[in-house]
Protein backbone atom coordinates (compact mmCIF):
# COMPACT_ATOMS: atom_id res chain seq x y z
CA UNK A 1 0.00 0.00 0.00
CA UNK A 2 1.30 3.50 -1.25
CA UNK A 3 0.63 6.50 0.60
CA UNK A 4 1.38 8.92 -2.14
CA UNK A 5 -0.98 12.28 -1.57
CA UNK A 6 -3.22 12.36 -4.33
CA UNK A 7 -2.57 15.73 -7.13
CA UNK A 8 -6.27 17.53 -7.80
CA UNK A 9 -6.78 20.37 -10.26
CA UNK A 10 -8.91 22.93 -8.67
CA UNK A 11 -10.68 25.21 -11.68
CA UNK A 12 -11.44 28.25 -10.19
CA UNK A 13 -11.54 32.31 -11.33
CA UNK A 14 -12.74 33.69 -8.01
CA UNK A 15 -9.63 33.99 -5.85
CA UNK A 16 -11.34 33.94 -2.70
CA UNK A 17 -13.25 30.66 -3.31
CA UNK A 18 -10.55 29.16 -5.08
CA UNK A 19 -8.39 29.76 -1.49
CA UNK A 20 -10.95 28.50 0.50
CA UNK A 21 -11.67 25.22 -1.70
CA UNK A 22 -7.35 24.47 -1.61
CA UNK A 23 -7.38 25.21 2.00
CA UNK A 24 -10.38 22.46 2.47
CA UNK A 25 -8.51 20.17 0.01
CA UNK A 26 -5.47 20.45 0.94
CA UNK A 27 -7.45 19.33 5.02
CA UNK A 28 -7.82 16.27 3.29
CA UNK A 29 -4.54 15.08 2.75
CA UNK A 30 -4.51 16.45 -1.24
CA UNK A 31 -1.95 18.53 -2.90
CA UNK A 32 -3.62 21.20 -5.02
CA UNK A 33 -3.32 22.57 -8.65
CA UNK A 34 -4.80 25.90 -9.40
CA UNK A 35 -5.59 27.27 -12.57
CA UNK A 36 -8.07 30.36 -12.50
CA UNK A 37 -9.69 29.87 -16.00
CA UNK A 38 -10.53 26.87 -18.42
CA UNK A 39 -7.42 27.96 -21.05
CA UNK A 40 -4.92 27.46 -17.88
CA UNK A 41 -6.34 24.37 -16.91
CA UNK A 42 -6.03 22.74 -20.83
CA UNK A 43 -2.47 23.48 -20.28
CA UNK A 44 -2.39 21.50 -16.70
CA UNK A 45 -4.13 18.77 -18.19
CA UNK A 46 -2.51 18.32 -20.96
CA UNK A 47 0.89 18.29 -19.31
CA UNK A 48 0.35 16.37 -16.43
CA UNK A 49 -1.99 13.74 -14.67
CA UNK A 50 -4.41 14.72 -11.53
CA UNK A 51 -6.36 12.28 -9.38
CA UNK A 52 -9.23 14.20 -10.32
CA UNK A 53 -10.35 17.82 -11.08
CA UNK A 54 -12.79 20.20 -9.27
CA UNK A 55 -14.66 22.44 -11.71
CA UNK A 56 -16.69 25.68 -11.73
CA UNK A 57 -18.74 26.13 -14.98
CA UNK A 58 -19.03 29.82 -14.89
CA UNK A 59 -15.45 31.36 -15.94
CA UNK A 60 -13.67 33.50 -18.70
CA UNK A 61 -11.72 32.55 -21.52
CA UNK A 62 -13.02 29.08 -21.93
CA UNK A 63 -16.27 27.49 -19.60
CA UNK A 64 -16.77 24.81 -17.43
CA UNK A 65 -18.96 23.18 -20.09
CA UNK A 66 -16.64 24.01 -22.95
CA UNK A 67 -13.40 22.37 -20.24
CA UNK A 68 -15.36 19.22 -20.24
CA UNK A 69 -16.25 18.97 -23.74
CA UNK A 70 -12.88 19.27 -24.62
CA UNK A 71 -11.81 16.44 -22.34
CA UNK A 72 -14.16 14.40 -24.09
CA UNK A 73 -12.58 15.24 -27.62
CA UNK A 74 -9.24 14.50 -26.42
CA UNK A 75 -10.02 11.19 -24.50
CA UNK A 76 -9.25 12.96 -20.68
CA UNK A 77 -11.39 10.79 -18.77
CA UNK A 78 -10.09 12.63 -15.10
CA UNK A 79 -12.51 12.04 -12.29
CA UNK A 80 -14.79 15.62 -12.07
CA UNK A 81 -16.51 17.38 -9.57
CA UNK A 82 -18.34 20.03 -11.28
CA UNK A 83 -19.46 23.14 -8.28
CA UNK A 84 -21.75 25.69 -10.16
CA UNK A 85 -24.22 28.50 -9.04
CA UNK A 86 -25.61 28.04 -12.06
CA UNK A 87 -29.72 26.74 -11.23
CA UNK A 88 -30.01 25.24 -14.99
CA UNK A 89 -31.49 22.07 -13.92
CA UNK A 90 -31.53 20.64 -18.31
CA UNK A 91 -27.32 22.44 -18.12
CA UNK A 92 -26.91 20.37 -15.15
CA UNK A 93 -28.15 17.09 -16.16
CA UNK A 94 -26.29 17.21 -19.68
CA UNK A 95 -23.02 17.71 -17.36
CA UNK A 96 -24.46 15.11 -15.46
CA UNK A 97 -24.03 12.83 -18.45
CA UNK A 98 -20.38 12.81 -19.36
CA UNK A 99 -19.02 9.81 -18.25
CA UNK A 100 -15.97 10.99 -16.11
CA UNK A 101 -18.27 14.05 -14.17
CA UNK A 102 -19.21 12.21 -10.44
CA UNK A 103 -21.41 14.60 -9.29
CA UNK A 104 -22.54 18.30 -9.68
CA UNK A 105 -22.23 20.61 -6.75
CA UNK A 106 -23.99 23.72 -5.79
CA UNK A 107 -22.39 26.90 -4.39
CA UNK A 108 -21.99 28.23 -1.79
CA UNK A 109 -19.92 24.74 -1.35
CA UNK A 110 -18.73 23.68 2.01
CA UNK A 111 -16.10 21.08 2.74
CA UNK A 112 -18.09 17.89 3.89
CA UNK A 113 -20.01 17.97 0.30
CA UNK A 114 -15.57 18.00 -1.01
CA UNK A 115 -15.45 14.92 1.64
CA UNK A 116 -18.62 12.83 0.27
CA UNK A 117 -17.56 14.02 -3.16
CA UNK A 118 -14.21 12.32 -2.44
CA UNK A 119 -15.88 9.33 -1.53
CA UNK A 120 -17.10 8.84 -4.83
CA UNK A 121 -13.83 8.75 -6.56
CA UNK A 122 -12.23 6.62 -3.72
CA UNK A 123 -14.86 4.14 -3.97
Amino acid sequence: MTNEVKTVLLVEDQPLLAMMTKLWLKDMGLSVVVSENGLMAKKLLESQTFAYMVTDLVMPKLDGSELLGWMQSENIDTPTIVVTGINDAQEIAKIKEIPFVLTVLEKPLTPEQLIEAQALIDA
